[in-house]
C-alpha cells in the first residue's frame, strides 16, 4: 500500500499550491499528511468520489470534536490507526494566538503538536548538555568537555535538521562511525575495558550527569518516535538512527570515565 507522507504533500504545495488533493486508489494518508491537510482546508478526494470542498471540510471537522480557545475554535484530536493527531487550527483574526507556535515557516499549529513536543525535549536536553561541560571543565576534563561540545552541536544540527526539513547526515564520535559506535556501545569490555554498568553515586558527580544525559536522550528518541512513526510506515528515519546513536554516545563516555580515559595525562 502506498503511503502519502507530509513531506511529500509539503514539498509538492510549496512547488503550486493546491485547494484539493486526489488520493491514488489503493494509498493512504499518515496522520501528519491528513493534518498537512486540513491545516490548509485543502478537500480530500478519495477514489471514486469528488466531493465539494465544502463537503470534504465538514467532513474533516466533523473527525473530532469542537473546542472552544480564547473566543475561537482550537485543535481537536482524533485516533487515526491508533496515532494521535491533532485538528485544524483555526486562525483567529487577530493572528497568532498564545496557544499556537511556528511548525514550519508561517504554518501554525498547537503547542502540544508531536513535532513542537520533540524540540522541547531537543531543547531541554541542549539545556543539561551545557550544564555537563562545565562540570567537565570544573574538573579539568578536558576530552570529556570537547566531546560533549561536539555532543551539544550534534543535537543542534539534529534540531535545525527537523526544523527545516534537510538531511541530516551519518552520526560520526570521533573516530567511530553509525556502526562501529553501536559496537562499542554494546561491548565495552572489549574496546573500553569496561564491562557493563549501572551508575552509582560513588561514581560521582560527572558520571550522574552523563547518565541523566543519557536519559534525556532515550526521551527526545521517544518523542521523535510519536512525531514520525505510525502505522502507515515511518518518517525522518535519518533523525530516529541520530538520535538512537546518540544514547549509545553517550553510554561510552560513560564507561570511558569509569575506565579511567579522561584522567590519563594529555587527555
Amino acid at each position: 500500500m502506498k503511503v502519502v507522507t507530509e513531506l511529500e504533500l509539503r514539498d509538492r504545495y510549496r512547488k503550486a499550491p493546491f485547494t484539493s488533493f486526489e488520493l491514488p486508489a489503493g494509498a493512504r494518508l499518515t496522520p501528519a499528511a491528513a493534518q498537512f491537510l486540513n491545516e490548509r482546508k485543502i478537500s480530500l478526494v478519495r477514489p471514486g468520489s469528488s466531493p465539494p470542498p465544502e463537503a470534504e471540510s465538514a467532513a474533516a471537522r466533523a473527525a473530532g470534536f469542537a473546542a472552544t480557545c480564547s473566543g475561537y475554535q482550537s485543535a481537536t484530536t482524533d485516533r487515526v490507526a491508533g496515532s494521535r493527531t491533532a485538528e485544524a487550527v483555526q486562525q483567529a483574526p487577530g493572528g497568532k494566538q498564545e496557544y499556537q507556535t511556528h511548525l514550519h515557516g508561517s504554518e501554525l499549529v498547537i503547542k502540544n503538536h508531536p513535532r513542537i513536543k520533540l524540540r522541547g525535549q531537543l531543547d531541554h536536553l541542549e539545556a543539561e548538555i551545557i550544564i555537563a561541560i562545565l562540570e567537565a571543565q570544573k574538573n579539568g576534563l578536558t576530552m570529556l568537555a570537547n566531546e560533549l561540545k561536539w555532543f551539544l552541536d550534534c543535537m543542534r544540527q539534529v534540531m535545525k535538521a527537523e526544523v527545516t526539513g534537510t538531511p541530516l547526515p551519518e552520526i560520526v564520535f570521533g573516530e567511530l562511525d553509525s556502526n562501529q559506535i553501536r559496537e562499542h556501545s554494546h561491548h565495552p569490555e572489549k574496546y573500553i575495558g569496561v564491562r557493563h554498568f549501572m551508575p552509582e553515586a560513588k561514581h560521582g558527580l560527572m558520571m550522574a550527569r552523563l547518565n541523566l544525559l543519557r536519559t534525556l536522550v532515550r526521551q527526545v528518541e521517544l518523542a521523535a518516535v510519536d512525531a514520525f512513526c505510525h502505522s502507515g510506515g515511518v518518517e525522518r528515519q535519518d533523525l530516529l538512527t541520530a538520535l538512537n546513536r546518540a544514547s549509545s554516545v553517550v553510554y561510552i563516555m560513560m564507561c570511558r570515565l569509569l575506565a579511567g580515559t579522561y584522567y590519563r595525562p594529555g587527555v
